[in-house]
């Protein structure tokens, strides 16, 4: 389920980190100030499109807005190794760091 208070968490924060005003996002977007404060505040549903408009203007992207990581940070795959990680037996843990030292080495 999409969680529409954190989405619009992201873009507050996103735009505010940019110093642009609601006014100023608004008129970018062609919509009403009302407007980005509801979405800003989850109280109204955005289109993948307007998302996709939202992170263009916030010099972000889609993936940051509606999941909270970036395919353009660095990082975006860690929660993702360790849930794994934590599933894994002891034995294949001590295996994947030997992999993963083995990597190291190139």
């Amino acid at each position: 389920m999409v969680d529409f208070k954190i989405i619009g968490k992201r873009i507050r924060n996103r735009r505010k980190d940019l110093l642009i005003t609601q006014e100023n996002l608004a008129a970018r977007l062609n919509v009403t100030t009302s407007y980005i404060s509801l979405i800003e505040r989850g109280k109204s549903k955005s289109s993948l499109n307007h998302l996709d408009e939202f992170a263009a203007l916030l010099k972000t992207d889609l993936e940051y807005l509606i999941t909270g990581a970036s395919t353009n940070s660095s990082h975006y795959l860690d929660q993702e190794f360790q849930d794994k990680l934590t599933n894994l037996s002891a034995s294949k843990k001590e295996l994947l760091r030997k992999i993963l030292i083995t990597l190291d080495e190139f």
